[in-house]
């Protein structure tokens, strides 16, 4: 059995309805707009910031976003399901993930990024390295998966996906706030995913 993500969050989103309004894209998100993708899935997509400033600043793309416990955001199809389900779309350019990786367990990482691999061509994804510094009702931490940058991208690399770049802050030579950009390569089938076929 998954982790039950629908009632982990509506608790965390009860006791602090604040939960998730850091809009964690933007530094990269005007970067994004520039690339003028055709389609746009946002996943983990939170109170929708960041779909909302692609609606303003990107109006030709489809925009969809996908969240636990999410919201009806205008313009915007937004699925309200856990990310840990088959997706409902078969086909999108762009997938963005701020903030959202980390917060997978351990067990359903693998499933997420096969899903990504069926559906999208590039990934800007946004994952912290660290225990989050809000913690739930629970005390428990919602970061559940915690590993470096080597492990993910070795993860990324076994779906198909090679890193092709990187949108971050400098300041004293010191990068953050890093979002890294992944492609889907063609000769790389991935993982098929047999979970809810």
């Amino acid at each position: 059995m998954t982790f039950d993500y629908r009632t982990y969050y509506k608790a965390i989103y009860e006791a602090n309805p604040e939960y998730g309004s850091f809009d964690h894209s933007r530094d990269a998100r005007a970067e994004i707009v520039l690339q003028k993708h055709k389609s746009l899935i946002d996943i983990g997509c939170g109170n929708g910031e960041f779909l909302q400033y692609m609606r303003r600043f990107s109006p030709e793309t489809e925009l969809y976003g996908l969240d636990v416990a999410g919201q009806v955001y205008d313009g915007t199809l937004l699925f309200q399901q856990s990310a840990t389900d088959r997706w409902p779309i078969d086909e999108i350019e762009a997938i963005t993930c701020f903030d959202f990786l980390e917060h997978l367990a351990p067990e359903d990482v693998d499933f997420v990024l096969g899903e990504m691999k069926r559906i999208g061509k590039v990934v800007y994804a946004k994952i912290s390295h660290s225990p989050s510094k809000a913690l739930a009702p629970d005390g428990s931490d919602p970061h559940l998966t915690v590993e470096d940058g080597k492990w993910w991208f070795k993860k990324f690399k076994s779906f198909g996906f090679l890193p092709v770049g990187a949108i971050y802050k400098e300041k004293d030579h010191v990068k953050s706030d890093i979002v890294w950009i992944f492609k889907s390569t063609q000769d790389e089938p991935g993982h098929a995913n047999k979970r809810g076929v």
